[in-house]
């Protein structure tokens, strides 16, 4: 089997969502949400913008690509410490390995100016968080869900994932 195989059928195994914001409540409300929806898709968390990059690079805790897989696609929040949202997307918008990865902003601003620079620093799409559970879940299942269902990861990621996890676990 071709490595690109080999990894196109271990990324089918991590399809992995990766979510990044510092709100305590906006966590457990995106996690309850995606578990309502889809249940067995699995979920890791970061809660600063600094971390969401180590995570993506896999450097440090995030070393492991088995436990810690390159997501199929990030849950974005803008307003965080250590590096805001804009950042994080505009830094992952300039690596090759990374730069077709689905990035959809999550965030509670409703502002022109905030939807603007997401898209202009490469954010795929931009969702205002809602107030009530059941709007949540709605807003998560036409979103999450299709990006799921109807986006394939990019054969860059599927690729970067395999060698990553190659080089955290030699013997592979």
């Amino acid at each position: 089997m071709t490595i690109q195989k080999r990894a196109a059928a271990d990324s089918a195994e991590q399809e992995t969502v990766l979510l990044v914001e510092d709100d305590g409540n906006d966590v457990l409300l995106t996690t309850l949400a995606l578990q309502r929806i889809h249940p067995t898709l699995p979920l890791r968390i970061v809660n600063d913008g600094e971390a969401a990059v180590c995570y993506l690079k896999g450097e440090g805790v995030y070393r492991d690509r088995k436990k810690f897989p390159v997501p199929t696609l990030v849950l974005l929040d803008i307003n965080m410490p250590r590096k805001s949202g804009f950042e994080v997307v505009g830094w992952i918008r300039q690596q090759a390995g990374l730069k077709d990865l689905p990035v959809v902003v999550f965030s509670s601003s409703s502002k022109p100016a905030d939807v603007h620079e997401a898209y202009r620093n490469g954010a795929n799409s931009y969702l205002v968080k809602a107030g009530r559970f059941d709007a949540w879940v709605e807003l998560l299942t036409g979103t999450v869900i299709d990006w799921m269902k109807h986006h394939r990861m990019p054969q860059s990621l599927v690729v970067q994932s395999e060698q990553a996890g190659r080089r955290a676990n030699p013997k592979l």
